[in-house]
């Protein structure tokens, strides 16, 4: 068939921009359904879902003829496997994903996995570093470092896979020095909130529409070539109603720039009380002195950022019912560390 006598592809779409999307707001505000509307066909669309309701869209898709190019029921796939475990069947997944044959890869929820790189890497010690600190606290902390680095590592194995990759977030409860704030902020760690090209938090709108609010916590920037080289201009104010990929695509068409915000784009007292909690919690807070001091880690940030960590986790064990003994076994220091650390 000569290209001449071709069907047409009258398929209209495709996705706007390369790179990693993150999505986060609390259950049935419409994280999913802004995954699923990024533009790409449902055969180029690998959707890994770990949180039980893509089931029934995966259903619904293959009724109507239009199934997802793969669907991945991770909730019953990985059903009573122990962290490890789900960790290497998930790296297993990641490793079999043909490069080019799909636009997009959506994961949701992201949470059960990231937080299986610490288990992983405190239980293989040996596949990152020859040499750890004999120090109890500082090794914590070294572990920690070495889960971040690994999973920014995942991250851009995912992103070589695909164009897009769309990681969904649920909400938890703020936490700082052992208190609860009673904010709600993304379940998401550094190297999401730093690889991601675009973070946003959902809420629902206050127009009863249920196309939810979108509170910007990472802008995209579109490149321009101007007379005067190539410009990089920001897509999206910080607050959009009603946002879906239709307004996404308005916005990347007609961009803000540097123009000044309305005052419907700018977030209320109330939703910018959430990015502030977003972004200074315990496990995020260097990531806002980055952006703030405009450069890169160094050692002791990296060493300030995984004593955090640590203090997080040791502190969710305690609350949890955990005893002093318990937590240090885990994390294979002594007691007299696990007190340091939570002292801090």
């Amino acid at each position: 068939m000569t290209d001449k006598n071709k069907p047409k592809d009258t398929r209209k779409g495709g996705i706007l921009f390369s790179g990693i999307v993150n999505v986060c707001g609390e259950s049935d505000v419409g994280k999913t359904t802004f995954a699923l509307e990024s533009g790409a066909m449902p055969d180029r669309i690998l959707f890994i879902d770990d949180d039980v309701k893509g089931q029934a869209i995966a259903n619904d898709m293959a009724k109507a003829g239009t199934p997802f190019g793969k669907y991945v029921n991770l909730v019953d796939e990985t059903n009573g496997m122990k962290e490890t475990d789900f960790h290497a069947y998930c790296i297993d997944m990641i490793n079999k994903i043909e490069p080019g044959k799909y636009d997009v890869i959506i994961w949701d929820t992201f949470s059960r996995f990231e937080k299986s790189f610490h288990p992983w890497v405190l239980t293989h010690q040996g596949q990152f570093r020859e040499r750890w600190s004999p120090s109890g606290v500082i090794h914590g902390s070294e572990i920690w470092i070495a889960a971040q680095q690994y999973e920014s590592q995942v991250l851009d194995m995912l992103q070589s896979k695909v164009p897009l990759v769309i990681i969904t977030s649920h909400m938890k409860d703020e936490n700082i020095n052992g208190f609860k704030t009673g904010k709600r902020i993304p379940d998401c760690m550094k190297p999401v909130i730093i690889k991601s090209t675009l973070r946003i938090m959902f809420r629902h709108s206050d127009n009863g529409s249920p196309v939810p609010t979108g509170l910007v916590l990472k802008r995209i920037g579109k490149r321009m070539v101007t007379e005067n080289g190539i410009e990089t201009v920001s897509v999206l104010p910080r607050k959009v109603e009603n946002l879906n990929w239709a307004k996404m695509r308005e916005l990347w068409d007609s961009p803000v720039g540097n123009r000044p915000l309305t005052p419907e784009e700018m977030p209320n007292e109330f939703e910018m009380s959430m990015l502030d909690s977003s972004v200074l919690t315990d496990d995020q807070r260097l990531v806002m002195q980055l952006s703030l001091k405009g450069s890169g880690s160094n050692i002791n940030d990296e060493e300030e950022d995984g004593t955090a960590l640590m203090k997080a986790d040791m502190q969710s064990m305690k609350e949890a019912g955990k005893s002093f003994v318990e937590i240090a076994e885990a994390y294979n220091v002594s007691v007299k560390d696990v007190i340091e650390v939570l002292k801090k």
